[in-house]
């Protein structure tokens, strides 16, 4: 069962295994039972069991591969308990097991115990890794690129360049259309920010995409597709006086106010998105209304805002 895996007294070798024993009852009662689990021993000793044995009886292993010595393990209820869950002898923590394997996973898979005969539960699988691996996050040009189609990506744009929120990772810049995945070494569970923008046949273009690493795994963060377009966020919380709580107001281009860019009165408050826009430096015109009756308010406001293509780009806001 050691495929690839070398036992040995080395780093990253397989030093010593454990074995839990199954065993199968006739074919009208097809479920397993687990017999128990042996010590642990060298990987280069054989374990078998004898006393829990039924002649005639079907059995199946699995194999439990660990780093650590033997003489470094014990089971969790003792050396006589059958227990699978080792223990460090040093610091008394759990072990888990490197590498596993089973051999045979079915009742037609398993071994006939056959009285006054040693009998070998073979073939077994290859040990498997099963460690967990890095957490990453992956940046590949082509899929943000191209999300849905990331073989096109080099018809759209040739790199692009990648920014991530707070600095929390050194931004990328000039990542070929071509480039294999850029892997960084990260903390799981905390959201990660990133924008990404390039230019587009169209024009400059952009994109805000996020990840969420999970322990051991490889992520690609989550990108909707490249826009030339922006969005802008307007808040008048700065505006109370103007903009009390259970008010209104309406949003106007500043070099098109005829008529509002809002279908319905936005409220007071909350901070409200707005677009998409083209690129560019952009002013708004605000004003007021009570919320009840939708009678105007005194007072006006000016909102500038420089959009930026794939982002949300917060207004500044001040009274008239």
């Amino acid at each position: 069962f050691l495929g690839e895996v070398r036992c040995a007294d080395a780093p990253s070798a397989l030093r010593s295994y454990t074995v839990t024993l199954v065993g199968w009852n006739d074919s009208e009662e097809p479920e397993p039972f687990v017999i128990g689990s042996s010590g642990p021993a060298s990987c280069a000793a054989v374990l078998g069991f004898r006393d829990v044995i039924s002649v005639g009886g079907i059995y199946t292993a699995e194999i439990d591969g660990y780093e650590l010595p033997a003489e470094r393990l014990r089971p969790s209820g003792g050396n006589a308990s059958g227990s699978r869950r080792m223990l460090d002898v040093a610091s008394g923590e759990a072990v888990t097991p490197r590498w596993t394997s089973r051999c045979g996973t079915t009742r037609e898979d398993g071994v006939l115990a056959v009285n006054s005969r040693r009998t070998f539960i073979r073939p077994c699988d290859p040990l498997s890794d099963v460690s967990p691996g890095p957490t990453r996050l992956a940046v590949n040009a082509s899929r943000i690129l191209a999300p849905e189609a990331p073989h096109t990506a080099c018809s759209l744009a040739a790199s692009l360049d990648v920014e991530f929120s707070g600095g929390s990772l050194p931004p990328l810049v000039g990542v070929s259309c071509e480039a294999a995945d850029v892997l960084f070494d990260v903390a799981p569970g905390s959201r990660i920010d990133l924008y990404a923008h390039a230019d587009l046949a169209s024009g400059p273009a952009g994109v805000e995409c996020y990840a969420v690493p999970r322990a051991g795994e490889t992520v690609y963060p989550t990108c909707q597709a490249l826009t030339t377009k922006g969005l802008v966020a307007i808040d008048l919380s700065e505006l109370a006086d103007l903009c009390p709580p259970g008010a209104s107001y309406d949003l106007y281009d500043a070099s098109a106010p005829e008529s509002p860019l809002n279908s319905l009165p936005l409220a007071c408050g909350p901070t409200a998105k707005v677009g998409p826009f083209d690129a560019g430096d952009r002013s708004f015109a605000v004003t007021f209304r009570d919320g009840a009756t939708g009678s105007p308010l005194p007072g006006s406001a000016t909102c500038t805002a420089t959009v930026i293509a794939g982002r949300t780009a917060t207004a500044t806001c001040f009274a008239n």
